[in-house]
C-alpha cells in the first residue's frame, strides 16, 4: 500500500510513501527515482520531480533514465500537446512534443517558455500564452509586452512579433490586427489581405468556411478569402449564425434581412427580428407581433411536412404535455415550434422545428 498515486507518462505510475517517492511500472517495480532530496511528481505525459523552495513548490523533468533535462525552477511544468502521427482529420502531424514551463512573476501574470523533453530550451520564458497550431506547424505566442507572432516548431521566429492580435483562420491564414486595423498573413508571414478592416467577427473568419465578416467605418459587409467584397459594407451588423451556409443575416435601418454570398436579398429588409431555428432549413421573421416562416431561399411557408401551422413559437421554457397520467418535457428551453393543424386528420399538435416531428 502507498499514500498517494497518478499514472503517468508509458504507463509509470508517480507513488508516494511517506516522505518517499518515485515512479512503478504495473508490476510494482520501481523504474524511477527523483534526484536526491526532490519529490516525484507525475501529469500523465512527464515524469516530474519537485522541490521547496521559499514555501512554493518548484518543478523540473526527468527522462526515462532518471536524469534531468529541466531544472526544478519553475512554477509548473506539463506537455502543452501529446506526441500524434495523425490529427483527427488524419492529417499527418510533425513529431514535435512541447513541454512548456511557466513561472509567475506578478500575480496577474504567467510567462512561459518551451522545452523539448531533452531538455532544450525551444522558446524563452518570456511569452504569457503558447498555442501549438498543428495545420500551420506553428506556435502562436505573445510576449510579456503585448507583441504577437509565431514560432515554428524548432523554435525559430515564424511571423515576427509586431501585431497586436494574431489568431488562427483554417490551416494557413492568420488573422492580426496592426495599428488598430485587421487584416490577414499567411504561415510564412506574408499579407494575405491587406490591414483595413477595423473589427472581425473572430469565431467564424475563414473558420471552415469560405468568408469573414468585418467592418469598415462603422459598417459591416463579407469578404472572401482573396480580400474581394461579396457582400457591401451597407449593413449596421451582420450575424454569422448561418455563414457555414452562405447565409448572412444583416442588419439596416432597424430592420433585419437575409443576403446570400454574392450580396443578393434572400429575405427582404422588414422585419424586426430575423433567426434561423438551430437548422439550416428555416428562418424565423417577426413583424408587427406576427412570426412568419421562410426556407432558405426565402420563400414564406404556411405549412410544414404537411402540417399547416396556424402559431409559431420561440419556447422559453419547456413545454409539457398530458400523456395519459403522466406529464412530459417535449420540448427544450429556446427551441422553435409550430402550433400545427393536420391536413388529413384535422388533429392539432406540436410541430418541433430542429427534430422535424
Amino acid at each position: 500500500p502507498v499514500d498517494q498515486c497518478r499514472f503517468g507518462k508509458n504507463g509509470l505510475i508517480c507513488v508516494r510513501k511517506g516522505n518517499e517517492t518515485g515512479w512503478l511500472d504495473r508490476t510494482g517495480k520501481v523504474v524511477l527515482r527523483p534526484p536526491e532530496g526532490l519529490r516525484a511528481v507525475s501529469n500523465f505525459d512527464i515524469c516530474g520531480f519537485a522541490k521547496m523552495q521559499d514555501s512554493a513548490w518548484l518543478v523540473g523533468c526527468v527522462d526515462e533514465q532518471g536524469n534531468t533535462v529541466i531544472a526544478p525552477e519553475w512554477n509548473d511544468i506539463y506537455a502543452q500537446s501529446p506526441l500524434r502521427t495523425r490529427n483527427e482529420r488524419g492529417i499527418e502531424e510533425p513529431p514535435a512534443f512541447i513541454t512548456v514551463a511557466t513561472e509567475v512573476i506578478q500575480p496577474a501574470m504567467v510567462i512561459k517558455g518551451a522545452f523539448t523533453l531533452s531538455g532544450h530550451q525551444l522558446i524563452p520564458a518570456e511569452h504569457i500564452s503558447l498555442d501549438p497550431h498543428y495545420p500551420s506547424q506553428l506556435i502562436i505566442a505573445r510576449r510579456v509586452d503585448g507583441k504577437c507572432g509565431c514560432f515554428g516548431f524548432g523554435g525559430d521566429v515564424q511571423i515576427p512579433f509586431q501585431y497586436e492580435e494574431l489568431f488562427p483562420c483554417g490551416d494557413t491564414l492568420f488573422g492580426a490586427k496592426q495599428g488598430g486595423k485587421y487584416g490577414w498573413l499567411d504561415q510564412q508571414g506574408q499579407t494575405a489581405i491587406n490591414f483595413e478592416y477595423d473589427a472581425v467577427l473572430h469565431r467564424t473568419a475563414f473558420r471552415g468556411n469560405r468568408f469573414a465578416i468585418v467592418a469598415k467605418n462603422d459598417r459591416w459587409g463579407v469578404i472572401d478569402r482573396d480580400g474581394q467584397t461579396v457582400v457591401p459594407f451597407d449593413f449596421d451588423r451582420i450575424a454569422d449564425s448561418l455563414i457555414h451556409h452562405d447565409l448572412f443575416v444583416a442588419t439596416k435601418n432597424k430592420q433585419r434581412g437575409c443576403l446570400d454570398a454574392s450580396g443578393k436579398t434572400v429575405i427582404p429588409f422588414e422585419f424586426f427580428s430575423l433567426g434561423d431555428t438551430t437548422t439550416s432549413e428555416y428562418f424565423v421573421g417577426s413583424k408587427k407581433g406576427q412570426e412568419v416562416l421562410f426556407d432558405t431561399n426565402g420563400r414564406q411557408l404556411r405549412s410544414v411536412n404537411g402540417l399547416t401551422f396556424s402559431r409559431l413559437h420561440k419556447q422559453l421554457g419547456p413545454i409539457r404535455l398530458r400523456n395519459r397520467s403522466h406529464m412530459v418535457d417535449v420540448l427544450r428551453p429556446a427551441d422553435w415550434f409550430l402550433a400545427a393543424r393536420d391536413r388529413t386528420t384535422d388533429g392539432e399538435g406540436v410541430f418541433h422545428m430542429t427534430r422535424g416531428i
